[in-house]
């Protein structure tokens, strides 16, 4: 059974992500967060810019692709046959390699957001870390975006979350493109908490 966005985020808010158990919920809701916006595809295609990726949004032409792939299967899947289309991604191995990739960046989001990081809630780490896989432009250190959830962390005046909100739900799609707009919804859906939605 498929979550809404809304029952999502709030089993996110409710999480403590310092216990191990939630923090396995977490991630299995994050992914499930980014498979519903960025969809999933077992055999390789290319991308609108036309770079070879499989799985949810895995660059296959990326300079790290062959690196982060071992990591991930070792010699168990063949590069060059997923890349060729001469093999599928099962499920799991998707997966394995969206665990890799979320990984990645997040450690790229705790530098931008350094201690203010720990101070989100489940659900706004999942705004956050699903914009960033979409477009790290949309929340990195020099946007509206950025500086109003560090004032939230560091007022917890609701306004800043609602403002940062509206930066991603109104401010961020200038083309007003429709697929994009929907996705952008969904982010400020789960940035909102249940008390301010």
């Amino acid at each position: 059974m498929t979550l809404s966005i809304a029952e999502m985020r709030n089993q996110l808010f409710a999480l403590d992500l310092t216990c191990p158990e939630d923090q396995k919920q977490y991630a299995d809701l994050l992914y499930q967060f980014i498979l519903i916006n960025e969809g999933s595809r077992a055999q390789a295609y290319l991308d609108t810019v036309g770079k070879v990726t499989v799985g949810i949004g895995f660059n296959m032409d990326a300079s790290s692709a062959k690196t982060q792939w071992a990591q991930v299967f070792g010699s168990s899947v063949s590069f060059a046959e997923v890349y060729t289309k001469k093999r599928n991604l099962a499920e799991i191995e998707i997966r394995k390699l969206f665990d890799l990739s979320i990984s990645a960046r997040r450690q790229e989001i705790k530098k931008i957001y350094g201690a203010a990081w720990d101070q989100f809630t489940g659900n706004e780490k999942v705004g956050i870390e699903d914009a960033y896989f979409n477009a790290p432009v949309l929340v990195n250190g020099k946007t509206n975006f950025y500086r109003q959830m560090c004032c939230y962390v560091q007022t917890c005046d609701q306004n800043c979350l609602l403002k940062a909100i509206y930066e991603i739900k109104s401010n961020s799609n200038p083309t007003r493109h429709t697929g994009i707009q929907n996705r952008r919804d969904k982010q400020a859906e789960m940035l909102s908490t249940h008390l301010c939605v």
